[in-house]
């Protein structure tokens, strides 16, 4: 029986220790990308209790008040961290941090007071709220680390409270490897103290940021040196930032690069205050009000590599009643990226766009014509800009393409901002969260939504670049006017009449591309600008018109005279005339002629009024005809665009040949030649010498 007993008791034994070992702890990282989260404050009686909140978004506030792990929250040793009975001294978690490589939270046990201790506990967080301890800090001068961050290969950054923590560097290497293998510690001096509430490593420029608590100062931190540099240039914060004692207590990174802060409590004490922080200048910008918060830290998943694009084209715009204009849109956004993208979402700010006139605007016909997105049936581009709902995700590959229509009604007449271009951007973003609100628009510009993971500013294209962002936003122009005019120019063979001396021959087509007539149509060609380099005498010479009812200006000759039309003629639609002259260029020397391509612009323009002068010149900067009705620069073509503006202008280029005689080369090889001849007749004589 007394074996039996002891075998027994060990079974119990390797059963209970079994059932500990099973308890219900586990080891997966909380699955947070691109979500904010911040560690907090709370009494209970006279100690103080951290738990875990996600800062969520309610549309003009956030929500910093729900624990995540709730009814439990977070817990150490299977014991939640707020039993006092336990934790009688409380336990405060500072320095909150998010380690991309192994996607864990990490956290800093501060002492239960917050004063100086000579040791603080790193704790990983899992997902259920349990903290495992994975390093302890042993300081070289008391401290609690009060500020933390990760940089993307995963090492960690801090700096702590007081003397001894607000003037040293802490970091650490090697977390996402601890327990089971050892991380490494190590301190470097700051070259100034930081009061800070917080600090964040930004990952599109390797910068530590910390902002201080007392002062409010933006610094930088050189993770190398310890060097502090100070980027707060005085610059006032927007309206509506009010700053309470103990200022910005947490700070965190979006997943496209915002530097966003949190403002404890307010000057009159009723809240806090979500802000955007100006790496340039130091200013803080209001985003959204909360709730009062205190010992706190934040941190966000970030970066991720989720990529979104998107482009925006504009088809032929119609011309209705007097100062009535219909433009059709079409909008392409798609995942060109390897993850796929949630809560995708489009806007487009029509009230942007149309802002001069103030026309009436009205959106019509908004369709998905490809792709399984789901349209925003309220987008009217004035009061809702979302073209989407916002919840769609797109996988990798996935695309949609929307069309609508634009109608704009100019009154009076008078206010069409004829001959400016509209220009037009679509914002593009994907969001952790949703449905996707898309990008607000306030006094500094567009914002970006909540939990953002992905952006992009549309470009005027029709599709979609071959790369992930492998395009560069471009607004998308439009050109309001009952006339369209378009014009184009090519450049012949430069003719070489010697070194310093060269003919160019230029082809220029300005032709009436909509549907009603163009009057006092008018040409423009600045020579002087074209050729500005080496500062060359220009010559104009065989300057006429060769096709089409338009009177040339024989006195044009691209210097003090730069019409090349006399500016009454009126262009009937479809009608078009060609206009050639040969351009004669002279350097003073060779080395004044320049190797870069020279460019060139032909400006046309119909004013309603002629002779039509045409463009002029302030310096380099080309000045609209009064009473201008149709404007157009030249594209580098020979032939007009199928439809109205149908192309995109573009300067002709012309590149000036240099001959080898040109570098003086020339006389050295004759020089060489002759005397090789005279080498070679020597060696002929003496062969013949030796012959005979």
């Amino acid at each position: 029986m007394g074996r039996a007993k002891l075998l027994l008791a060990a079974v119990f034994g390797l059963f209970t220790m079994w059932q500990i070992g099973q308890t219900p702890v586990s080891a997966a990282p909380i699955s947070c990308t691109g979500r904010a989260y911040m560690v907090r404050s709370e009494d209970i009686g006279a100690s103080s209790y951290s738990q875990l909140y996600e800062i969520i978004d309610n549309g003009t506030s956030v929500d910093i008040s729900t624990v995540f792990n709730a009814p439990t929250g977070l817990t150490d040793g299977g014991v939640p961290i707020n039993d006092t009975a336990v934790f009688t001294n409380g336990y405060v978690l500072n320095a909150l941090a998010y380690n991309s490589v192994d996607n864990y939270m990490y956290a800093a046990h501060n002492a239960p007071d917050n004063t100086p201790a000579a040791t603080n506990d790193i704790v990983r967080i899992n997902d259920d709220g349990s903290l495992d301890v994975v390093y302890t800090v042993t300081f070289t001068t008391p401290t609690n680390i009060k500020g933390g961050a990760f940089a993307p290969n995963g090492t960690f950054y801090g700096i702590g409270a007081g003397a001894g923590g607000n003037n040293t560097l802490f970091t650490i290497t090697g977390l996402a490897g601890a327990p089971s293998v050892p991380a490494v510690y190590t301190e470097t001096p700051l070259s100034i103290p930081i009061n800070m509430g917080d600090v964040v490593y930004d990952f599109t420029s390797n910068t530590l940021f910390a902002v201080s608590n007392v002062t409010n100062l933006l610094y930088t931190v050189d993770v190398s040196t310890g060097t502090v540099t100070t980027i707060s240039d005085g610059t006032p914060n927007s309206a509506g930032v009010s700053m309470g004692p103990n200022g910005i207590g947490s700070l965190y990174m979006t997943s496209t690069g915002n530097l966003m802060g949190y403002i404890n409590i307010t000057a009159d004490s009723s809240g806090g205050q979500l802000v955007e922080v100006n790496k340039t200048n130091g200013s803080f910008t209001l985003v959204k009000s909360g709730p009062v918060t205190r010992d706190s830290d934040a941190t966000a998943c970030v970066p991720v590599n989720a990529t979104i694009d998107v482009v925006k084209s504009v088809g032929s715009v119609t011309p209705g009643a007097a100062g009535e204009f219909t433009v059709p849109y079409t909008v392409v956004v798609g995942n060109t990226g390897t993850v796929a993208d949630p809560n995708v979402q489009a806007v487009d700010n029509l009230n942007e766009t149309f802002a001069d006139g103030t026309p009436s605007v009205t959106v019509s016909d908004l369709t998905v014509t490809d792709g399984t997105c789901n349209e925003n049936p309220g987008f009217n581009g004035t009061s809702d800009y979302r073209l989407l709902v916002g919840t769609d995700t797109f996988n990798p590959g996935d695309s949609c393409t929307l069309t609508f229509n634009v109608h704009l009604a100019y009154s009076p007449v008078g206010n069409v901002p004829v001959g400016v271009p509209q220009l037009n951007t679509v914002l593009a973003s994907s969001t952790a969260t949703g449905p996707n609100p898309g990008h607000t628009f306030g006094p500094g510009g567009p914002v970006e939504p909540f939990n953002v993971i992905a952006v992009d500013d549309s470009t005027d294209a029709p599709a979609l670049p071959d790369t992930a962002n492998g395009d560069t936003p471009t607004p998308t122009p439009v050109v309001l006017s009952n006339v369209m005019l378009d014009v184009v120019k090519a450049a012949g063979t430069v003719e070489v009449v010697d070194s310093t001396h060269f003919r160019v021959p230029y082809t220029v087509v300005v032709g009436n591309t909509g549907d009603v007539d163009a009057p006092n149509v008018q040409v423009v060609d600045n020579l002087r600008l074209t050729f500005a380099d080496g500062s060359p005498t220009i010559a104009v010479s065989n300057t006429q018109v060769t096709d089409g009812p338009c009177t040339v200006n024989a006195a044009y000759n691209g210097v003090g005279d730069i019409r090349l039309l006399e500016g009454s003629d009126t262009l009937s639609p479809d009608e078009s005339c060609t206009i050639t002259f040969l351009v004669a260029l002279a350097y003073a020397s060779v080395d004044a002629i320049p190797e870069d391509e020279q460019d060139n612009t032909a400006l046309a323009s119909s004013v309603s009024g002629g002779p039509n002068p045409g463009n002029t010149y302030n310096g380099s900067t080309p000045v609209l005809p009064a009473n201008v009705i149709a404007v157009d620069d030249s594209t580098d073509a020979p032939a007009l665009p199928a439809s109205a503006h149908g192309d995109t202008p573009t300067p002709t280029p012309v590149t000036l040949p240099k001959q080898l005689a040109d570098t003086g080369m020339s006389q050295v090889i004759v020089t060489l030649a002759a005397l090789a001849g005279v080498v070679i007749a020597g060696l002929v004589y003496r062969l013949r010498n030796q012959v005979a």
